[in-house]
Order: C-alpha cells, then sequence, then structure tokens
C-alpha cells in the first residue's frame, strides 16, 4: 500500500478506532511503519500509540530488564519520550524499575496472574474494584484485586493493585474489620 494511502486513512483515524481495532498493539519489531505513520495520528491518538509501543516493548523484551537505550533501539522513539511514558506506565505500576550496574535503570513487565478462573467487578462509579480470582504458581489460588478509575480519553486506567493468597482472605477480612473499628472509635471517641 503507498504511503499516500496510508496517510489518506490515518487522517481519519479516531483514538476509538485505533482502541476498537487494536491497531496499536502491533509487534514491536513492525514499528518502522507504525512510526512512520504516527505523524498523522491526532496528538491523543500519537499518545496512545506511543504508550502501547513501549508497554508492549517492555512486555516482551524486559522480561530479564531492558533499559531506555534499547527500547529506543527496538521500538525507534525518542529517548526522552521513552522516558516521560516509562514514568507514566511505572506509575501505573504497569512496569516497574531496578537500578542495576551503578545508574542504569532496567525496565520490568508488571507480572499478570496466570490463569484466570473467575472475575467480578465491584462499584459503578470511579474509583471501581476489578476482583479476579487466579491460579498462580504451585497451583496456588489467588485473589487479585485491582483498582481501576474510567475515563474517556485513557480508558480503564490501574490506579494500584494488591494480590490476596486465598487462604489468608478470612484473616485479611478480620484484620479489615478491625482496623475499620479502630478508625471509628478514633472518630466518635
Amino acid at each position: 500500500m503507498p504511503l499516500d494511502a496510508v496517510t489518506n486513512d490515518l487522517v481519519h483515524f479516531k483514538l476509538s478506532d485505533l482502541e476498537s481495532d487494536n491497531v496499536y498493539k502491533s509487534d514491536p519489531r513492525d514499528l518502522k511503519l507504525i512510526n512512520e505513520q504516527r505523524k498523522y495520528l491526532s496528538p491523543d491518538a500519537r499518545e496512545l500509540v506511543t504508550r502501547d509501543t513501549i508497554r508492549n516493548t517492555v512486555k516482551k523484551f524486559g522480561r530479564d530488564g531492558i533499559t531506555v537505550s534499547e527500547i529506543a533501539k527496538v521500538s525507534g522513539l525518542d529517548r526522552k519520550t521513552i522516558q516521560k511514558h516509562l514514568e507514566k506506565l511505572n506509575g501505573l505500576r504497569e512496569v516497574y524499575s531496578q537500578k542495576r550496574s551503578g545508574n542504569i535503570i532496567h525496565y520490568f513487565p508488571n507480572g499478570k496472574p496466570l490463569h484466570q478462573i473467575g472475575s467480578v467487578r465491584v462499584g459503578d462509579e470511579n474509583p471501581f474494584l476489578d476482583v479476579t480470582i487466579t491460579q498462580g504458581q504451585r497451583d496456588a489460588l489467588y485473589f487479585y484485586i485491582v483498582e481501576k478509575s474510567y475515563s474517556i480519553l485513557e480508558g480503564e486506567v490501574s490506579e494500584g493493585a494488591v494480590m490476596l493468597p486465598v487462604e489468608k482472605l478470612d484473616c485479611f477480612i478480620e484484620a479489615l474489620k478491625e482496623l475499620k473499628q479502630n478508625c471509628e472509635v478514633m472518630k466518635y471517641g
């Protein structure tokens, strides 16, 4: 397909087109065309494509850690842009960083539960919780509780998460009840 045809198609792209078609989830090795097309996207769509490019690069190549320079080499993106988006992804807990060999920072994908068995959404307003029961290593069962918020621009965004072994649920609930009671005593005491 000639670049002119691609350019004409991209001029009419909206952020929702990218989200629904999963256009931005391409393999990092195929990014030369995406990087060429990126300049024709709206600023919001460009941000989404760039962040997902970096997220997918860290997921694919960051198992043992990947540096900003390595992400730049794989993705073709500018180091400053990569660092900006890595800070955002780190804040969302989608990646984490670790200093190695002095001041060199390596980025890693934050793992997701291995096998989802069931899930439920708690709450209808921002923020809400997604509670998933998962099967992890050695068939251990966990509750994976993610606090999320929703915006039209960014969609669902993870604000934080906790993973709780199923066998600790009763102890966890009792600890929460005790904490709530202590707070009520201090509040109304």
